[in-house]
């Protein structure tokens, strides 16, 4: 797991949660075929090291607040290319994730 601070135990969970409300296909204004996606949703929650608690031995234990990160927008794009959807900032130390999104169509 990228750690969130530099210095999150990797033992540290985030949580992700894609959506997308609907998928067609379309033309563009060359026309050439499109996915379109409508409602797309990428969230993230992100655990942010914000204290440690000083244990009887004297050992620190980490303490971690889960900051919530995400976007919402609607896309088309074409079959196969990559496309970069957002970043999002991901707590104080300035990390970031770079969402980016393929899209192929199955055979039935």
């Amino acid at each position: 797991m990228a750690s969130a601070t530099g210095n999150t135990p990797t033992n540290t969970p985030s949580f992700s949660q894609f959506k997308v409300r609907q998928v067609k296909l379309a033309r563009n204004s060359e026309g050439q075929q499109v996915v379109q996606m409508t409602g797309f949703n990428f969230g993230a929650r992100i655990p942010i090291q914000v204290s440690g608690a000083i244990a009887a031995n004297g050992a620190v234990a980490p303490n971690f607040n889960y900051e919530s990160t995400g976007l919402a927008t609607d896309i088309s794009m074409r079959e196969a290319e990559p496309v970069i959807v957002g970043t999002l900032n991901v707590g104080p130390s300035g990390d970031a994730i770079i969402l980016v999104v393929s899209v192929k169509r199955t055979q039935r």
